[in-house]
């Protein structure tokens, strides 16, 4: 079995801000234009290539214009007394804005000037600011995101993690606590969803990662063997970075169905139907079961939090990508399978050695890369989401493309990752662990020099 091995990193374009401080130019300029300093994730919802690529991004910050010129972020809190301008009006229990890039932005010319739109909505009195992702009945202010998105011969859907609350009462709402939801968007001229279906409160409740294998539409992403077609779903459970991953798969003909759940008379929400299925591996052997808490975790790690799969056309391979606390980074593993079996992590992005640190993630005492108010708080990769319509390759090798989060400065980032198939020969053995070691060693005269 071939296997893929770490080649190139870097960054190759920041996607919110109003300056690029690494590289001391403007762009995105996206407070200027859209009153929005800094948001997170970006998950891609692709259209076909001849249509745009969305982007949809997780918890926003506006900023304060100081004396000085310079912008101090504007944290709001998950209540309240803090929903202010430029949430939606109207709708205000919700934060996360929509990003565009026109269909001429392709894999071939990413690296050239690359700015995305967002999607305004006017107000009264203000000039327009972005506007933000509605699901009826589901609060997604801090920490609640929209984790995934698809475009099926159905329609799209959005898959998401959020409170459930009352039209116009109080965010937290029934039950106080996070789980999934899929909805349905029929209506792309606004950003308001149909009603969303329950999804998960157990080991799917936190986040959730779609993909549509199955369809010929030139992609040759795999589907389930005996039902075709199909939504295959990963996904994790709460505490967010203390959860195994797990999988799930509906037909995609079924993808918009759900049962009601009504008590004494009166509908509360809908819940997913019973035509989902949950992988199952034991000693026994592989199976599909209907029960959730019967899902079994596709590897040994109990600490992925915000994470990405896709199917590598090139490598043939589903490659999965998610940060981690030990080892540091972000890490890398791969399947023939969308069930496995999945290979060990392998580093893709060491935020050290792969010029992360200090160069655009913020390091007390040592940058200027920091929000303004925020000198103190350390930058962090998080929330590496593949995009696989920017996936370059050829034969063996492949560039991804994914969106990463900094933390500090408060913005995201498109990294580039090359990887490339090899053998498992005793040659390619000795060159991987020299490669390692070399890696360490430059790595701590990096961080002497400093």
């Amino acid at each position: 079995m071939p296997n893929v091995v770490r080649g190139k990193t870097r960054k190759v374009v920041q996607l919110v801000g109003d300056i690029d401080r690494q590289r001391g130019r403007n762009p995105p300029q996206t407070f200027a234009k859209y009153r929005l300093y800094g948001t997170d994730l970006g998950t891609p919802l692709d259209f076909g290539p001849s249509h745009d690529l969305w982007f949809l991004f997780g918890d926003a910050w506006t900023a304060v214009r100081q004396e000085d010129g310079s912008l101090k972020p504007k944290i709001d809190l998950d209540d309240n007394s803090a929903l202010t301008f430029p949430y939606n009006k109207h709708h205000p229990f919700n934060a996360d804005p929509v990003g565009v890039a026109p269909p001429n932005v392709t894999a071939q010319n990413l690296d050239r000037t690359f700015e995305l739109e967002f999607v305004v909505a006017p107000k009264p009195d203000q000039d327009q600011g972005y506007a933000t992702l509605e699901i009826p009945g589901v609060t997604l202010l801090t920490s609640k995101v929209p984790t995934g998105a698809i475009n099926t011969p159905g329609g799209v859907y959005v898959f998401a993690t959020g409170k459930s609350f009352v039209e116009g009462g109080d965010p937290a709402g029934i039950g106080g606590t996070n789980v999934s939801w899929v909805a349905r968007w029929s209506d792309l001229t606004t950003l308001k969803t149909e009603p969303p279906y329950l999804f998960s409160w157990g080991p799917f409740a936190n986040y959730l990662v779609p993909a549509v294998g199955g369809m010929d539409d030139g992609t040759g992403t795999p589907g389930h063997p005996t039902e075709g077609a199909v939504v295959w779903l990963w996904g994790t459970g709460f505490p967010n970075r203390q959860s195994s991953v797990r999988l799930a798969y509906v037909p995609l003909n079924q993808i918009g169905d759900s049962q009601e759940i009504v008590i004494d008379g009166h509908h509360l929400f809908d819940i997913r139907s019973n035509a989902w299925r949950f992988f199952r591996n034991t000693d026994t052997g592989i199976s599909w079961v209907d029960d959730e808490s019967q899902a079994t975790p596709l590897f040994n790690s109990c600490s992925v939090g915000e994470f990405s799969v896709a199917w590598n056309k090139y490598l043939g391979l589903w490659l999965m990508l998610y940060q981690c606390g030990n080892p540091r980074g972000v890490l890398c593993r791969w399947a023939v399978h969308p069930w496995g079996p999945w290979s060990d992590g392998i580093i893709i992005f060491e935020p050290w050695g792969d010029n992360g640190y200090r160069h655009f993630m913020h390091v007390p005492n040592l940058d200027d890369l920091s929000d303004r108010g925020r000198e103190n708080d350390w930058g962090g990769e998080y929330a590496p989401i593949i995009i696989p319509r920017y996936t370059l390759g050829s034969g063996t090798t492949t560039k991804i493309r994914y969106t990463m989060s900094t933390w500090n400065p408060y913005t995201v980032v498109i990294m580039e990752s090359e990887l490339q198939l090899e053998g498992d020969g005793i040659f390619t053995i000795l060159a991987r662990a020299l490669e390692k070691a070399l890696s360490r060693v430059l790595s701590w005269v990096r961080r002497l020099g400093r």
